[in-house]
């Protein structure tokens, strides 16, 4: 039996419904480039329905500031401070305020002594790929090793394959520092009360992106292990990649750098206590390690 005019109405609704389409299929959650009025670069999300989104551009006052999509100001008609990126509708680049104070024990030194840190801020998270890329544009960066960068819906993912000094050229761009290794001792361990990040309990996938339970294959996007947060807020400071500290020291003619967290590889549990240093040459540049940003 031959269709009916009236059945092959809805077929050629939908095909034209299909041809009708502006903008071409993509894979949900992934994040496309785009292009803003002003010539600046941005992102817009694919959504459910295969479609890309609107572009995330900076939303100009008259007086060139405003509030930005997530509640931060802009600057100069930014949407997010310098450092970071309006990605998915948020700024990634957030700081902690992290309270100082006295402390006695636990490694501080290496020698069981005490320390007394100042109060500081940190980056609640890992820098990430799309706030390396600003950074890179301005030319105040250069360019990583391949790892995340350049990778595919990886704009989220921490900066990887980046060297001590790449590190630090990116904070003082983003008007900060990188943080000292006691600084950085002083936030994992809720001020040297606990063991881990997230307290005493022996870490699990929850907690980190480490390959103690299951395997790993790379990084994760920063802020999706919520259960391995320190009291005040900051994320992955566990597992993901092992981070950057300012210390350098020197001894003879041989120079190190600390780094701190352990990183997606990691299957022994020691290696995620706040308490863990890791060494290597400043101009190591692995898939391993990343870093984050203080003041």
């Amino acid at each position: 039996m031959k269709p009916t005019f009236l059945q092959v109405i809805p077929l050629f609704a939908l095909a034209c419904a299909a041809c009708a389409l502006s903008e071409p299929l993509c894979q949900p959650g992934t994040l496309q480039p785009c292009q803003c009025p002003g010539g600046s670069s941005s992102t817009r999300t694919c959504g459910e329905d295969l479609l890309l989104g609107e572009c995330l551009c900076a939303r100009a006052d008259s007086d060139g500031g405003g509030q930005a999509a997530d509640g931060g100001t802009q600057d100069g008609g930014s949407a997010c401070p310098p450092g970071s990126r309006n990605v998915g509708g948020r700024c990634v680049g957030d700081m902690v305020v992290i309270a100082g104070g006295t402390a006695t024990g636990g490694n501080w030194s290496y020698d069981g002594g005490s320390v007394t840190v100042s109060s500081f801020q940190m980056d609640k998270n890992e820098v990430t790929v799309a706030q390396y890329a600003e950074c890179l544009d301005a030319g105040a960066c250069t360019s990583p090793g391949q790892c995340n960068w350049n990778s595919l819906g990886k704009e989220l993912h921490p900066i990887n394959c980046v060297d001590w000094n790449q590190a630090s050229a990116f904070c003082t761009w983003a008007g900060k520092r990188l943080p000292t290794e006691i600084e950085w001792q002083w936030a994992a361990s809720n001020g040297g009360t606990t063991t881990f990040p997230w307290g005493e309990l022996a870490p699990s996938d929850s907690h980190a992106q480490w390959s103690g339970v299951s395997q790993k294959a790379g990084t994760a996007q920063v802020g999706t292990h919520p259960v391995g947060n320190t009291a005040s807020g900051l994320q992955d400071m566990s597992g993901n990649v092992w981070e950057w500290t300012s210390n350098k020291p020197t001894t003879g003619t041989q120079t190190t750098a600390y780094v701190r967290g352990g990183s997606w590889t990691i299957v022994e549990a020691q290696y995620l206590k706040a308490t863990y240093r890791g060494f290597n040459d400043p101009s190591a540049s692995t898939d391993r390690y990343g870093f984050r940003c203080a003041k």
